[in-house]
């Protein structure tokens, strides 16, 4: 028995029973059963459950809520004394300062708070150029040749600038017809 925690790089089929019926599938929750002196099969089980490869063979919200009811009632009923859940309650929310006198803000708290309201601005103006940036193409000046064939079948000669984004393949003499 090790006592390591779950890998998600070790999935393995369990060959013993979770919660009383046989397993559907691959988990990830190797020598789960090894803790069982310190947490309820049920538990071991339920979370083992929640360790499956594949999320349909997972145990649902109501479900767990359910064997989370079940278990915890059962620890109360055998031995009064357990932990009790306040332990587990989050700490109370400490009072916040408020940094602001009676009087209203000072001068330097004003000037701060201009000064961040600019950096934002700022930032947010910088943001949006560096979003709009990479829609805008580049202008590339090409040498291309000119593609008309005149009537006996020889092409024009002229060779002309154009950009990717055009692709013009006649000559301004040729481009209109």
């Amino acid at each position: 028995m090790s006592r390591r925690p779950p890998n998600h790089r070790d999935p393995f089929m369990p060959q013993y029973n979770l919660r009383g019926r046989p397993a559907l599938g691959i988990t990830y929750g190797t020598d789960l059963p090894a803790y069982e002196l310190q947490y309820s099969k049920l538990l071991l089980d339920l979370v083992q459950e929640c360790l499956y490869e594949l999320p349909s063979n997972r145990p649902s919200i109501s479900e767990l809520k359910e064997n989370v009811v079940f278990g915890s009632e059962t620890a109360l009923s055998a031995n009064p004394d357990t932990e009790p859940w306040v332990d587990f309650l989050p700490a109370e929310p400490v009072p916040s300062f408020n940094p602001i006198p009676p009087g209203g803000p000072t001068q330097a708290q004003k000037t701060a708070r201009r000064q961040a309201q600019r950096a934002g601005r700022k930032r947010a103006r910088e943001d949006e150029a560096q979003q709009v940036q990479p829609k805008r193409r580049r202008r590339i000046a090409i040498r291309q040749r000119c593609r008309y064939l005149y009537d006996d079948d020889t092409q024009c000669k002229r060779i002309f600038k154009t950009t990717v984004e055009g692709m013009d393949i006649y000559c301004t003499e040729h481009r209109g017809g």
